[in-house]
């Protein structure tokens, strides 16, 4: 997240009102708990819930470049571990 803003902080121009902060390459939540040695267990979403969502990150990697196993379950938790 620190490279992240960095690059936001040395972008020339305006940036967009709301940018989601995320990696580039959907991640399951289980994953993230699985990589991240945490017991989990899964259900479906009841009523109105939304199984799944995505954020669209698309202006964010206009302006910052990621490396590609910047997205994957293991990196992502060892950075959060490192920070």
């Amino acid at each position: 997240m620190a490279a992240v803003l960095w690059s936001l902080c040395r972008h020339e121009g305006p940036l967009p009102p709301v940018l989601n902060l995320a990696a580039p390459v959907p991640v399951h939540m289980e994953e993230l708990a699985t990589a991240a040695g945490h017991p989990w267990s899964g259900r479906n979403a009841s009523g109105q819930g939304h199984q799944t969502i995505t954020l669209n990150c698309n202006q964010l990697t206009e302006i910052h470049s990621f490396d590609r196993g910047e997205s994957t379950p293991a990196e992502m938790i060892r950075q959060w571990r490192d920070s």
